[in-house]
């Protein structure tokens, strides 16, 4: 397995086959560097998962956000939003998204 998609994947971000949600995020270095990675890798982690993921992060924990993600974060959040989605899809996982983070940040 890809270690971007797994880190991601450990941070719960909404991506392959239902597992339960993290108790905590992975190392901060790690998930930003697994972030960046995959904005620029849809085959990775699909752009819906990604940004459901941090937008749903950003809006319900934005100081937690902000300590782990940084700009980088929001300027993820800008590259994957100008992008075109399944706008469902991203509704359905970005609910996922929000409680897998609910148990982690």
């Amino acid at each position: 397995m890809d270690e971007t998609r797994e880190i991601l994947e450990r941070a719960g971000v909404p991506v392959g086959a239902p597992r339960p949600p993290p108790t905590a995020l992975p190392d901060a270095a790690a998930l930003r560097l697994a972030v960046r990675d995959s904005m620029h890798r849809p085959e990775v982690c699909p752009t819906e998962a990604l940004l459901a993921w941090l937008s749903g992060f950003a809006h319900h924990w934005p100081e937690g956000f902000a300590r782990v993600l940084g700009e980088g974060g929001h300027t993820a959040i800008g590259v994957l939003a100008a992008r075109p989605v399944d706008r469902n899809k991203y509704l359905k996982l970005r609910r996922i998204a929000i409680e897998n983070l609910a148990r982690c940040v």
